[in-house]
């Protein structure tokens, strides 16, 4: 039913490699620089002389930008609400697991405690979805976080939610795997006479 969707989990699509499925099986979480992710607009903020010389909120155009150089890493979720914002959700699984060759976990609402609790997080908190890009800003403990929490309108299918953290690599999750992975979805293309299959399985 689509309440069960509402407040029990949260989602991460995987590509079919074996770092993933290593994460998975090793019951941690991977977080990266979102310089990497596929976005070319990821953590822009306007440029300081542009704003002081329209003085106006400055739509998604790269140059009027700069990319902001933050030392946070993220990792990155989907809090869905219904099945076809989940594991429904064919953009998710084409821009995110290979075009269905990769793999989706489903999980439970515990992993947003265990990652807020942790001793490296800055937060845990979803996207903004704006047309305008951020102003570069204070934020928390003094550094900006609001160019790697806003992302464009045309991304609001994601539903996304961002882990952030002074850390780079892996988080341990510190629980058995049955209580924080809630199922497994493989992609309608996943290789399975491969050895991720295997582990996976």
């Amino acid at each position: 039913p689509n309440n069960y969707y509402r407040v029990n989990m949260y989602l991460k699509f995987y590509r079919p490699n074996m770092r993933s499925v290593k994460s998975v099986l090793g019951n941690y979480i991977y977080a990266s620089a979102p310089m990497k992710f596929n976005d070319p607009f990821e953590a822009m903020c306007i440029n300081d002389n542009i704003l002081r010389m329209h003085k106006a909120r400055i739509p998604y155009n790269p140059e009027c930008t700069i990319r902001y150089k933050t030392k946070r890493f993220v990792a990155c979720f989907t809090k869905p609400r219904t099945r076809m914002q989940g594991v429904g959700n064919l953009l998710m699984w084409a821009h995110y697991a290979e075009s269905h060759k990769g793999f989706c976990v489903v999980y439970n609402n515990i992993i947003e405690d265990i990652l807020s609790n942790s001793k490296h997080c800055v937060c845990f908190k979803p996207i903004c979805y704006n047309s305008i890009f951020p102003e570069k800003e204070g934020g928390l403990e003094g550094y900006e976080i609001t160019p790697i929490l806003t992302k464009s309108n045309q991304w609001k299918y994601e539903r996304e939610v961002r882990f952030i953290s002074r850390k780079k690599g892996k988080h341990e999750l510190g629980k058995p795997p049955k209580e924080v992975v809630k199922a497994i979805y493989l992609g309608c293309r996943f290789n399975t006479n491969s050895k991720h299959y295997k582990l996976l399985t």
